[in-house]
């Protein structure tokens, strides 16, 4: 599935590769719908990226061709998206701890569930307290910390309910969710995208669209965006069919994902995920993380 673009776009070029000599072709598409495809194979990889472009773009993409090596995933502009990844993983590694709110909607269980608005500490590698904010779950929160508690969840459901102490792949803690709460965070976050871009330069039939979006603000800072058309359906692993990624300039982790798979017959929109406000390595300490701090429900 691609994204509309207008009529009045300028000539678009198509530019090939052969996959065993690397030789390249160009023609022109006469079909003014058509985006600008630029392909490129090799005996590892197969990419393919859609953009519109100028005549000193189509240059410089073919020149970009000509004097690649075996790019993962590339775009006609850079950084390509190779870049974009490594930029995700360096910035996921340096993290020790982090607060934000986590914006959260899945189709998970056969349904759409309503959006969740939650408070977000992390500490490094798997200390977790998340507060629900109105109106999903309102005044539900979670802690986690490795190592303690059995390595299960505590949960207090809200005021006046019991807490629960969970099992975090059980099906209490996992009833309406599509991932484990230990998926959330950035280093899991990005690591789908790691995960998917090593299958991928794993099989050389596997092809992978990416669509550079531009910039784009979301949650009042800037991102650049792309759109990931991924082939699921030829290896399930992979993280979804089709992704919005945007990546906040300012911090150079995920400001927006959006996600889409084939579930229950249909293309279907099954995460968005948002992360405002984010806040790196501020020197969070135990007692964030202890069910026994006065300003928790526990």
């Amino acid at each position: 599935m691609r994204a509309a673009l207008p009529h009045n776009m300028p000539d678009r070029t198509i530019v090939r590769t052969a996959h065993a000599t690397g030789k390249c072709s160009v023609r022109r598409a006469h079909n003014m719908d058509t985006p600008f495809l630029y392909e490129h194979r090799t005996s590892m990889v197969s990419w393919i990226v859609t953009k519109p472009l100028s005549i000193n773009m189509k240059y410089t993409a073919l020149m970009s061709l000509l004097l690649s090596t075996s790019p993962l995933w590339a775009a006609a502009s850079t950084p390509d998206f190779n870049r974009v990844i490594a930029t995700m993983q360096a910035a996921a590694n340096g993290i020790h701890d982090a607060t934000y709110i986590f914006h959260k909607q899945e189709y998970a269980d056969g349904k759409q569930r309503p959006a969740e608005h939650i408070t977000v500490k992390y500490r490094a590698p798997n200390d977790i307290y998340m507060k629900w904010l109105p109106p999903t779950h309102k005044g539900r929160e979670l802690l986690s910390r490795s190592g303690w508690n059995d390595d299960r969840l505590r949960v207090s459901p809200g005021r006046w309910l019991p807490t629960l102490n969970l099992a975090p792949l059980g099906g209490l803690a996992m009833r309406g969710n599509r991932h484990s709460v230990y998926r959330l965070p950035f280093p899991a976050i990005v690591d789908n995208f790691v995960t998917s871009a090593a299958l991928i330069k794993a099989d050389p039939t596997l092809q992978a669209r990416i669509s550079d979006l531009g910039q784009q603000r979301h949650f009042g800072e800037p991102a650049h965006c792309y759109r990931l058309q991924l082939p699921k359906a030829r290896q399930p692993k992979l993280y979804a069919a089709e992704v919005m990624l945007c990546v906040s300039l300012r911090t150079g982790l995920p400001l927006r994902i959006r996600s889409w798979n084939i579930e229950d017959g249909q293309l279907r929109q099954v995460e968005d995920y948002g992360y405002e406000d984010v806040r790196v390595n501020v020197g969070l300490e135990d007692r964030d993380f202890d069910p026994d701090n006065p300003v928790y429900g526990f």
